[in-house]
């Protein structure tokens, strides 16, 4: 199944500085090129198979320990995350009866991921008990055999 992101070309030109790993260093342009791919709602898996992308765990290893790129990647993935939620939209639209099924699959696996990821957002709202007017609670017990 095809999905609604369009991967742009690489705006990196040339010879690509590599690690012992033969994958490239993250550079400030690749660290763009991450973030930009990671807002328009492309997994970072998908992301770094391309062969110019370092590898995944160097990414988010950079993400826990770099103070200056950890926030720019927590915030290009909550733009992604909300672009799924879009993409759910199109998903829905685009269904016909041949494969209604493949759709509710499609949603329903990205709905799950929005509710984790995004709980505040797209997460189950708890249900919230309260007593009268707001006020707490109040239990009473009566026997049957009373009345």
């Amino acid at each position: 199944m095809g999905t609604c992101v369009e991967k742009k070309p690489s705006k990196l030109k040339g010879k690509i500085p590599r690690g012992g790993s033969g994958r490239p260093f993250i550079t400030p342009e690749l660290e763009e090129e991450i973030l930009e791919r990671l807002g328009q709602g492309e997994s970072l898996l998908r992301v770094c198979r391309d062969e110019h992308m370092p590898d995944e765990a160097a990414v988010r290893k950079k993400a826990l320990k770099d103070e200056a790129f950890g926030p720019k990647y927590v915030h290009a993935r909550e733009v992604g995350y909300h672009r799924m939620a879009d993409e759910m939209l199109e998903i829905a639209d685009a269904t016909d009866k041949d494969n209604v099924n493949v759709a509710r699959l499609r949603c329903d696996k990205r709905q799950w991921l929005l509710s984790k990821c995004l709980p505040k957002i797209y997460g189950d709202k708890p249900l919230e008990l309260t007593g009268k007017d707001g006020g707490p609670i109040v239990w009473k017990w009566e026997n049957p055999d009373d009345a």
